[in-house]
Order: C-alpha cells, then structure tokens, then sequence
C-alpha cells in the first residue's frame, strides 16, 4: 500500500473502529490485486468511517481523482457520438462524483444535447407527436439530472404546447374539443401559460352546452342553495343562473311529523349532610382510669423507695460505727436493706415508665368524638328520547318520484337540582327547529343527488348514441362525458396516450403531466 503507507494501515488496524479496519484491508486486499477501482472504493469507506484521519481521507481523494480522470479519458470517444455509452461510462463514477461535479457535468451535457437531439428527430405532425417528444426526453431526466438537460426538456416541452396549441385553435368553433386539447397543451408546455385559454374554451363550452337547473318544492332549503349544492356535487355543466340550452326540472318535496317524546322518568335518592353529633368517647375513660391507677402505682412505689433508701443509709451508719465489720450482724442488717432499696428503686422505675405511657396514651385520646349524619333526599330526574319522522320526496322532469323517509332522533336530559350534594338542575330542553333540519337537508340532498346523477346519466347515453366515432372528437362527446360526471380533458389526454403506446409497441415510460 505504497499510498498511505504499512505503518498508517498497522495503526488502523489497532484502532477500536472495527467499520475503519474492515475498510483498510478491503483496500489493501484490492492494492494487492491490482484492483484500483476497488482501492478507491474502500479508501472511501475508510474516510467516510473515520473522517478524522486526514492522511487517509487525503489517501481517498487523491485515488477517487485518479480514477476519475482515467474513466473520463474513456468515456470522452462515446460522449462524442453515443449517449446512452456515454452515460453508461460516466454512471461507473456514481461512487466517487456524479453531474454536479463540475468535471462531469460538461459529458453528462453532452450526452444529453444527443439524445435530444435524437427525440427531436422525430416527427412532429400529431398530438402523439406531441407526446412522444415530452416522454423522449423525459425517459432520461434522471440519467441526466443537469440544469442543462432540464433547460432542453423544458423546450422539447414548450415545442409540443405549442403544436398542441395551435391544434387548439383550429378547433376554436368546437370549444369542447378545443377545450380538450389545450388542457393537453397545458399538460406539456406548463399550465400557467395555457390556463387562460383552458379557461376560456371551456367556459364558451359550458354556456353553449350548460343544463339549466331549475329546483321547486316544498323543503326546508333554499331552492337556489339546493342547487348550487347539486352543481357542486354534479358537475359545472348545471347551471343556476338561468342559463343554459336545456331545462331540467327538479321538485323537492320535504316534511316531518309531529314531534314525540318517550320520556323515562324516575325518582333517584341522594345522602345529604344533615348534622354532625358530638359525643363522649369511651376510650377517654378507660385512659383516664389507666392513667390515674398508674399514677397512684408511682406514688406509692415512690414512698417504698424513699423508705428503703433511709434504712439503707441508717444501716450503713450502724456498720461504719462498727468498724466496717465482715462478718457480722450490722454487716448482714446493711446487705438486707440495702438490698431491699435497689428493688424499691427497681419498682420505682418501672412505675415511673408506665405513668409516663399512660399520660401520653390519654394526651392522645379525645375525650370527644364526632359523627355525620345523613339524610336521604329524593330528586326527579327524566331522560327525553325525541323522535321526529320525516319524509323526502324528489321528482325529476315530472316521472315518477324517488321517495325516502326516516327518523331523526334527539335525547337530553332534564333534573332537579340539589345543592348539598352538588347536584345541579338541568332544565327541559328539546331540539331546535334547525336541528331537525339538518338531518332533513342531508337526505333531501342525497336523495336528489342521486336522482338527478340517474337523470344525468340517461342523457349522456342518449348523447352518445347520436356523437361521431370516438376516435374523432367532438363536442357531443364532451358533453357525454360531463353528463356522466367524468373528465373529458383527462381521458383525452389519456387516448392520446394510447394511441401512443398503440403506435409505439414498446410504451415509453410517462413523465409528470405527459400521458
């Protein structure tokens, strides 16, 4: 490893990152075979591993640039005259640099300028033209992700708009077919520029081929909001304004019946604090006694101590005038009494301890204790459960109405209020007269909807069956396909590519807007 040297690799080797040593003997393993590709890969691992060590990821640099210049020596005979090799050639590079390196992007430019050169080669004398172009260049956006090639694929695309365009335009006295195709236009050469015109050609469409929709009934809508919401629903081909070259009548017809209540009513009962009793507490006596027989213990066992200690004392005088004798009667006299005091004093303590227990014991005993007493308290609480029927009726065009019918239903609550147990009083309420019209409205709109969607339905076929092959478009198609609630510039953009693939065997892949 002439490069970075035995001593760097040993030092790698000792090293606690296993991700930098495992990468330092790919390196070695690939020098060792001649493999300079796989060298410069694994000084690459290495310096990514640890990007710390600048004498290896020095090492890397120089290695990835070594064989960066040497694949560009072979790719510059393809990328004069063979794009896809030239691209081949440089994607070999994708570990080390890819088109933004400035040394590549000048042959990534290259092989772009031929291939679209090479989609311009192409006929451009049909909408499938058109296409073919946007999805020519298109196919190698990402192979080629320069702003030079983006610069060309945006051209090839303002070429085809404008083809499309003016196809567009010849078909000016068909606003539907005209509409169509400059939403493709906008489709290929960028919606901003050709929005306006889309606009205007649809919206000439729509006057001359709009169904005037006209709402009358009984309901608790508005007519014209019913229909404004139908529109919305059905499509722009029905108008609200007054407009449009064909009626079509809808009555909406919507009613309730009397409201009625199932109430459950019941009496509930709640504890309430009534008042707090105080009374004697029998413990306290029993520490009292406890405490006053334990105090009379102590006393006396005090008097027996104190007597005892002066017997002993009067004892031990008699010895020491004696002469402190051993072995005689004053000696035995004081071993008697003196004994007889430590038991005293003995007794005396263990009084002492036991009065002090029972003083603390009565300290801790209340000599009264307290209770609450409660008294029940009788509510009235009542549980509405509303219901309220109603009925839709929807007739199109005089035929036969679409009836549905249902009920809607309301609960809440109504209760007496008891303060002590903060309980709070809940008056009677019911549904408000727009509650009950708001389930109602949702009905009568569906059921509408859908009538009318079955009315619009009938006439896209009865449309059909009158319009020219499909294969040449037409207004009467346009029309249909409103009718029928579908996008007419979709699925005209969609048969232009099909006819495409159609014609082409092999589909191109589709770009973004390019059917």
């Amino acid at each position: 490893m002439t490069r970075i040297g035995w001593a760097l690799a040993l030092l790698c080797l000792c090293q606690c990152n296993r991700a930098l040593r495992d990468a330092m003997e790919r390196a070695e393993a690939a020098h060792a075979r001649g493999d300079h590709f796989g060298e410069a890969v694994a000084l690459r691992d290495a310096c990514q591993a640890a990007p710390g060590e600048q004498e290896i990821c020095r090492a890397a640099k120089e290695s990835a640039d070594e064989i960066i210049s040497r694949q560009l020596q072979t790719a510059s005979g393809p990328c004069e005259t063979e794009p896809n090799a030239c691209l081949a050639a440089l994607e070999v590079l994708s570990p080390f640099a890819g088109a933004e390196d400035p040394r590549l992007t000048g042959y990534f430019d290259r092989a772009g300028a031929m291939l679209d050169e090479r989609c311009e080669r192409a006929p451009l004398q049909t909408l499938e033209d058109a296409v073919f172009r946007v999805r020519c260049v298109e196919a190698y956006r990402a192979r080629v992700p320069t702003q030079g090639y983006a610069a060309l694929i945006g051209k090839v695309r303002q070429q085809s708009g404008a083809f499309v365009d003016q196809a567009a335009q010849q078909r000016a006295a068909s606003p539907g077919v005209a509409w169509v195709h400059e939403a493709l236009a906008g489709c290929l050469g960028g919606q901003a520029a050709y929005a306006p015109r889309v606009q205007a050609y649809r919206a000439a469409f729509e006057a001359a081929h709009g169904v005037r929709l006209a709402v009358t009934g009984q309901s608790s809508w508005r007519p014209g909001e019913l229909c404004v919401a139908l529109q919305r629903g059905l499509g722009t081909l029905l108008r609200c304004d007054g407009r449009g070259t064909e009626a079509l009548q809808v009555q909406v017809d919507t009613w309730v019946d009397p409201m009625t209540d199932s109430a459950l009513r019941e009496v509930r009962q709640v504890d309430v604090l009534d008042r707090r009793e105080r009374f004697e507490n029998p413990d306290y006596r029993h520490a009292q006694g406890k405490a006053r027989r334990a105090q009379g213990q102590f006393d006396e066992a005090a008097k027996r101590a104190r007597l005892a200690r002066a017997d002993c004392e009067t004892a031990q005088g008699v010895l020491s005038r004696a002469g402190s004798c051993t072995n005689c009667r004053s000696r035995t006299e004081m071993d008697l009494e003196c004994n007889r005091r430590n038991a005293a004093e003995d007794l005396e303590k263990r009084s002492r301890k036991e009065l002090v227990a029972a003083q603390d014991a009565l300290s801790r005993t209340p000599a009264f204790l307290e209770r609450d007493v409660y008294r029940a308290v009788s509510y009235r609480y009542v549980q509405h459960h509303f219901r309220v029927p109603w009925h839709v009726r929807v007739s199109v065009e005089g035929g036969a109405p679409f009836e549905r019918a249902g009920v809607l239903t309301f609960d809440s609550t109504e209760s007496d209020g008891v303060p002590a147990a903060n309980i709070a009083a809940i008056a009677y309420s019911e549904p408000t007269q727009q509650q009950r019209r708001e389930g109602l409205e949702q009905a009568a709109y569906e059921l509408a909807a859908a009538s009318v969607a079955q009315e619009l339905d009938r006439r896209a076929q009865a449309r059909l069956a009158t319009c020219p092959a499909p294969t040449e478009p037409s207004d009467c198609q346009v029309e249909a396909q409103l009718l029928a609630r579908q996008d007419p510039a979709a699925q005209f953009a969609a048969d232009v590519g099909a006819r495409l693939d159609l014609r082409t065997g092999q589909p191109w892949p589709k770009a973004a807007c390019a059917p």
